[in-house]
């Protein structure tokens, strides 16, 4: 429930947004909400099989909100290659942990083309790229830097320090 509920009443009051929602019917419900809310820009995305996230694989619905363009947003339109939504399946803790590693360490393939197209679409919203290709690359980028893992790192020890886990 609260993955339904939880992004329409974050107390931040997000103006730019990438949503992802399982239940393909409604979106436009969503797209209604979060224009409602004050979104300036966003997409409500449907991703295939009933994925909350855009996929590589199948077709992805969305619905742009505000000022958004109506995009293309498949794997191909920004230059990545489709894939099975079983090639992204994860497993348990353990193996989820794995999978981000192998990522910030550099893994190619589907697990980092999904995550590429999904960064690509917010740096989009956020006015940090002008289309999803430069978007890619900026995402790619921060992988292959390192950032990516950097600021992921800051996040849980800000997160476990407010969470008063660590002084």
């Amino acid at each position: 429930m609260f993955n339904f509920v939880g992004p329409l009443v974050h107390p931040g009051k997000i103006r730019r947004q990438l949503l992802g929602i399982s239940d393909v019917n409604r979106l436009q419900d969503y797209a209604s909400l979060l224009a409602s809310l004050g979104c300036e820009r966003g997409y409500v995305v449907h991703g295939s099989h009933g994925a909350d996230e855009l996929t590589l694989g199948g077709s992805n619905v969305s619905i742009a909100v505000g000022t958004s363009p109506e995009l293309d947003l498949s794997a191909g339109a920004c230059g990545l290659s489709s894939a099975s939504d079983d090639a992204l399946v994860g497993g348990d803790a353990a193996c989820n942990l794995q999978m981000l590693h192998d990522l910030f360490d550099g893994a190619l393939g589907p697990i980092r083309d999904v995550v590429l197209l999904n960064s690509a679409t917010t740096l989009l919203l956020a006015d940090v790229v002008e289309d999803l290709k430069s978007g890619v690359a900026k995402a790619a980028e921060a992988l292959d830097s390192g950032a990516a893992r950097e600021t992921l790192s800051a996040l849980v020890q800000c997160s476990q320090k407010v969470a008063g886990v660590v002084q």
